[in-house]
């Protein structure tokens, strides 16, 4: 097992991360990335600015924020923060327990959750087919003040 507690930058390149704890940052942005056996620690922050990526096998009780992309993921834990802003999505989480998973309206895809998991708390758009999940639609923006 590698671990990080700095930052890992991945930019416009083909990267293939495994076997890593991260306490750091972590960024990708354009290109191909994929992440196996990640475990992203309370400190740890992960950032998709863009480009492909393919998760297995992620624990996390940090942040992880999307602003675009594609992202397909399968064995997720959530115990942290996960924010997606924007991109397609197709994730598949085992448990989402004291998690928080919010999805801005504008994302497409599809979240599942795997039998026996919990679904925490979620905010999911209508554009986002949730399976197994029980979510609420996201609050609308807050009104302009005079």
């Amino acid at each position: 097992m590698r671990v990080s507690s700095g930052s890992v930058s991945v930019t416009d390149s083909t990267a293939v991360l495994v076997d890593i704890t991260n306490s750091g940052n972590v960024s990708v942005s354009g290109g191909t990335s994929s992440l196996y056996e990640i475990t992203n620690a309370a400190a740890g922050t992960v950032h998709f600015l863009g480009g492909t990526v393919t998760l297995d096998a992620i624990t996390t009780a940090g942040t992880v924020t999307m602003l675009s992309g594609t992202v397909t993921g399968t064995a997720i834990t959530n115990t942290g923060s996960i924010n997606i802003m924007g991109g397609v999505i197709d994730l598949t989480f085992t448990d989402n327990a004291g998690g928080a998973l919010t999805i801005a309206a504008g994302v497409t895809g599809t979240i599942t959750l795997s039998a026996g998991g919990s679904s925490g708390t979620c905010n999911v758009p209508a554009t986002v087919t949730t399976v197994g999940f029980s979510c609420a639609a996201p609050p609308p923006p807050p009104v302009a003040s005079p």
